[in-house]
């Protein structure tokens, strides 16, 4: 495994695992769908492109 500090708070990891593995869960991901990310306004979970303008999906799984 190899990893890339781009600063204190940023890096990146290669060959975190095989990449069978990785597309495997990019498949399962893009099957599901992406929504907006959404952030606590502290009573809700509410979509704010201005402070979060990402896309993700959410799955739990279980062995």
């Amino acid at each position: 495994m190899k990893t890339h500090r781009y600063s204190d708070n940023s890096f990146s990891v290669y060959e975190f695992m095989p990449e069978t593995e990785c597309r495997a869960l990019i498949t399962r991901s893009e099957e599901m769908g992406y929504e907006a990310a959404k952030i606590d306004d502290g009573a809700s979970q509410v979509a704010d492109p201005g402070m979060r303008n990402n896309a993700r999906v959410i799955f739990d799984d279980f062995p």
